[in-house]
Order: C-alpha cells, then structure tokens, then sequence
C-alpha cells in the first residue's frame, strides 16, 4: 500500500515503475491487488486484509564437494543434506492489514510465520571423517535462534506503524511513524549503494532466492518519516531512527550457510579439537546508541531536466553486517579467547542519484562517498573495531519493457552495472585485508600470500547483474508463463568494503518458469546456483573469493505454489 503522496513526475518517470512492477511481479504475486475489503458501513473509512501463503519444496541436485566437506569451517553446512535429498518442506503465510481514514490517516500491520519440516531433526550432521571433532553448537544440537528461524513453527511482525497526510499552508506533508522500511537511491541489486545499512538484510532470504532486489530483503526497524512538497518540483525526505537491527546470516549448520560458525545460532568454532572447543562466540559488540540513525534527502524536477529526476543525500549510521574478531576471557565465560561481532559505528554518506528515460530504457542512478565505512579486515585479531575508510560507489541502471515479437509476448529486462573505489584507509589499516597486505592476504589462515582469488580487496571492482523476465500472456485461459532468467557477477576486483560489495567472479544464477493463473495463483519451478573461485591444500578449500565461495556445490531446484486472497 503506498501511504505517501509524490510530487508529479514525468512519463519517463511513469514507464520506470511500470517496468519495476513487472519486474516486483516476476519475483511475486503483487500485495494488495487481492486485499479484502471489509464492509464498515462508513465510506470515510476503508480496511483490506491481504493474506499469501506459499507452500515450497527443494531439493539439492550436486554432490558433495570433497574439497569443501572435508573443511571443518564447512562440513556441518554442507552435510545438513545430501544429493536427491529435500532441503525445504515448507509453508510461509503472510498476512497485512490496512486501515485507512479518508485516505489520509491510517494504520498498517503486517506479519508473517513459516514453519519447514525439512528441519525437524535438531542435529547438525558433520563429515563422518571428522564427527569426532568439536562441532559448531555444543550438544551438536541446533540452538534455539536457529530452530526457531528454520524449522519452526515461527513468526515474527513485519510493518507496524501509523500515517498521515495533511498540508500545513500550502505544503503538502506526509508522516509515518513506527516500524517498517524506507530505501532510498536508486540501486535495484547491488547492496552498497547509497541504502547500504539503512536497513538490516535477511541474508538468509536472499541466499535462498537469488535474483532478488535489495529492497525486497530489507527488514523493518522504527523510526519516523516524514515528506514534504514544497513546490511541484521539489521535495524534501528526513528520518530519524529509534531502534537497530543486525543482518541475519544463513545459520551455520544449514545448507546455505557459508561456514559452520556464522553467525547468532552457533555457539562456537567446531572442528578444531584444541581451539574450537575453546573458541566459543561471545555476546556482539554492538553499537553504543541504538537510536539515532538518521538521513534527509532532497528531490528535483526542473523543467530543464526535461522529465529526469535528481535526488540528493545524506545519512549517518551504524553498519549492520559485522565483522568477526577474536575476543578476550571475560568474567562470564572464562574460557581462554573466543569470537564475537563487531559492528562499524557513525558511517557517513552522501550522495546524489538520478532517473529518467533513454529512448525506450527507463534509467537510473547514483553516485555515493561513504565516510569511515568499514572494510574488509582480518579475523584473527583482537581488536574493537576493524579497519575503516572512504570509498566511492557509483551505479547505472536500466529497466526495458520488451515489444511482442517471434519470442514473447512481452516481459522486461533489467540490467545494473556497480563500481567500487577505495579513496582511503582511515583508521587500523593493519586490519585491512588487501592484495598487497601479505600479514592480512593469505591463502587460508596463516598461509602464504594470497590473491583476489582469496576474498582480498583491491582498489577498484566492477559488479553486473541481469534480470530478464519473458512472458507470454494467455497460454491457456487465464493462464499467463513466464520465465525469469538473474545472473549476478563480479566483473573485475573485490569491494574493499567489508560485506556490501561485489567479488571477482562470484556469480549467482537463478532460472525458472512460472505460471500465473487468474493472476491469484502462482507455480513456480526453479534452478538456483552459486559460482566462485577458490584455493585448496592438500585437496581441502581452505580460502575462496566472495562470501558464497563454500556452496558452490549446493546447486538446487525448488517448486513453490502461491496463493493471495
């Protein structure tokens, strides 16, 4: 439900939202288009309720790679399910309920509960060769958090917050206040763009849906928002937060996780008899304030941009993917170190985006300077913070509505080129993990010096996704197919920033073919995949390139079913 009021924008404008819901609609059944409306009796006052359910099994369809699970850091993971097996027997249902008054005043919650019988056995499974070692939850039992999240049955409230509308003199305002998400600039795939942090991600979602836009794997945090229109061409947007949020991993003895230990269900290092034992995670180092998170925006329409939009930005914030250091003994657990999160506090950005139409391309883009970002840094430290510095980013994006022709009917293709720069390392520049950094750059732990190839940052990479969605309308009565194809990669170098950038030949792929019926029901049949580069010693995966680099033998098909009413 869109709450906000817009200032007019121009046909190009118009042509990239078509495209985008087109786009929204290869990924899901649109929310709302089948809301019930409850009688109230009063014309003032309107109430949908919308509810989804998804029904979706998978299965894993390659083997095991030796290399990869005959690793300890990996082996829970990739043992979790063996070829041919089912890696989902599972039922989500999400339900929104909107009230609105004189469609200018309102409410809205939204929840959503899951329960996968795929995980009713609580036991990780571990390399038989290597079950005699520690493994990555004590008791070899999965934790609470992770079967809470994975097997269920589980929910969690999703949008919960109140709007209004209202012109104070001849300022039209909009307000919302209480928990639900804002994404702003212009990125559809690539995650550290000028939204980097403004929401934690599920990581778990989006390792198992790859393809998806960003903004679909934002999670909601409290703040409050609040619009202005000050003229019909321009615009002005600020928000304040009141709460923070982590990311969430894939947990570490599930298929998709990429190491046993990540990162809130496991309670230690498996693996390692003389360390892992030892080596248990300690509670994260979070930011101090957990308020306080904020940003503002501006938005022009000139006549002389001739229907182009021009945004400006700037936020400050705390990082929501961590990194993981070594942690010291404390009172409470005696052991002699252990491992925790560490969260990079008071990131800067500002920024400038733009979109518009080029020909028949509905464009867009953006240019960001990130201040005392986070970069990538080693693990094996002690330490309380990680190396930080100033990194541009910079996207283009285009969204093109394809004609009727020999092979479909219609559909739409979308494609997104990202690039990263490091301008400078700022602070514990001994952390960093660069190609030129032999102490921080090497092929496994401890190893010689290492590469690109082993997840180290250079100065500059270039990242390309592409989504393309044919499909053909009125195959049978009522019955529309399509068949969106995403391929996601890095062209060339590592991002130096620590989770939201893009890795050398890291590359997802995601094909299917879905079936629409009368536009309520949805079957969708899917091959997902991960590809990466990688070192091993003595035939075992001990370093890799991207945080995927350890599934990339977890190649699977799923069929989903979907309903809304």
């Amino acid at each position: 439900m869109d709450t906000d009021k817009h200032f007019s924008r121009a046909p190009a404008r118009a042509l990239r939202r078509t495209a985008l819901a087109l786009g929204i609609a290869a990924a899901g059944i649109g929310s709302g288009a089948w809301a019930l409306d409850i009688a109230t009796g009063n014309p003032d006052l309107a109430v949908k309720w919308d509810n989804t359910v998804r029904l979706s099994a998978g299965w894993r369809v390659e083997e095991i790679d030796d290399a990869l699970g005959d690793n300890f850091q990996y082996d829970e993971s990739d043992y979790k399910f063996e070829q041919g097996d089912m890696i989902a027997q599972r039922l989500d249902l999400y339900s929104e309920l909107d009230i609105i008054w004189r469609r200018d005043y309102g409410a809205r919650v939204a929840v959503a509960g899951w329960y996968d019988y795929a995980y009713h056995d609580s036991d990780i499974e571990q390399n038989p060769a290597l079950a005699n070692l520690p493994g990555s939850y004590i008791g070899k039992e999965y934790s609470d958090l992770t079967e809470d999240f994975y097997y269920g049955p589980y929910g969690e409230v999703l949008d919960a917050f109140l709007f209004a509308n209202h012109t104070v003199g001849e300022v039209p305002l909009s307000l919302k206040a209480g928990q639900f998400t804002t994404y702003w600039g212009m990125s559809l795939f690539y995650s550290g763009g000028i939204a980097q942090s403004q929401h934690p991600i599920d990581g778990r979602k989006g390792a198992a849906n790859p393809g998806s836009e960003v903004k679909e794997l934002f999670l909601p945090l409290t703040q409050i928002n609040l619009q202005a229109q000050f003229t019909p061409t321009i615009a002005a947007e600020v928000q304040y937060y009141f709460d923070w949020a982590n990311t969430r991993s894939p947990e570490g003895g599930t298929f998709l996780a990429p190491a046993d230990l990540t990162l809130q269900g496991p309670q230690q290092l498996g693996g390692d008899p003389l360390v892992g034992a030892n080596l248990q995670r300690r509670a994260p180092l979070e930011p101090e304030h957990q308020e306080g998170n904020w940003g503002v925006n501006f938005k022009f329409n000139p006549d002389f941009l001739r229907g182009q939009t021009l945004g400006l930005y700037y936020r400050e914030f705390d990082e929501k993917i961590p990194w993981v250091f070594l942690a010291l003994p404390t009172m409470d657990n005696p052991k002699p170190f252990g491992y925790r999160a560490v969260y990079a506090e008071n990131t800067k950005v500002a920024g400038v985006s733009f979109d518009g139409q080029i020909g028949q391309w509905a464009v867009g883009g953006e240019v960001g300077y990130h201040m005392d970002t986070g970069l990538k840094s080693t693990g094996f430290a002690f330490a309380e913070d990680g190396a930080r510095g100033d990194t541009w980013h910079a996207l283009l994006n285009g969204i093109y509505l394809l004609d009727r022709g020999a092979l479909w009917d219609t559909g739409n293709l979308v494609f997104e080129l990202s690039y990263d720069r490091l301008d400078h390392v700022t602070e514990n520049e001994d952390l960093f993990v660069r190609v030129d950094h032999g102490d921080t750059c090497t092929i496994g732990r401890g190893g010689p010096p290492g590469s690109w190839k082993d997840n180290c940052a250079t100065k500059d990479a270039w990242g390309l996704s592409i989504r393309l969605s044919p499909q053909w309308l009125q195959v049978l009565p009522s019955l529309d197919v399509q068949m969106p194809i995403s391929y996601q990669t890095g062209l060339d170098g590592n991002s130096a920033i620590s989770a939201y950038g893009v890795n050398e030949k890291a590359t997802t792929l995601s094909i299917g073919v879905q079936l629409d019926y009368k536009v309520i029901h949805r079957l969708t049949l899917q091959y997902d995949d991960f590809f990466s580069t990688r070192h091993t010693v003595n035939d075992v995966a001990v370093s890799g390139n991207g945080g995927s680099y350890a599934t990339t033998d977890r190649g699977r098909v799923s069929i989903t079913y979907k309903v809304a009413f």
